[in-house]
């Protein structure tokens, strides 16, 4: 069961709900359109491995 606490007019999950929908409505264009199957989340690295993937690409001049 899910129960609002002190102050607050929705409880946690609805409130984060909605904020998804009106983010999604504020940023429709970069909104993940996750019904057509074709979303992929993008690979996880840890931030080093991100910098340090950066860097190469710096080196390397870039991407054309």
């Amino acid at each position: 069961m899910c129960r609002p606490r002190g102050d607050e007019t929705v409880c946690p999950p609805c409130a984060q709900e909605a904020a998804w929908r009106a983010h999604s409505a504020k940023w429709a264009v970069y909104a993940p359109d996750r019904d057509e199957g074709d979303f992929e989340a993008p690979e996880s690295l840890p931030w080093r491995e991100r910098v340090a993937a950066v860097l190469a690409e710096d080196a390397a001049g870039g991407v054309d």
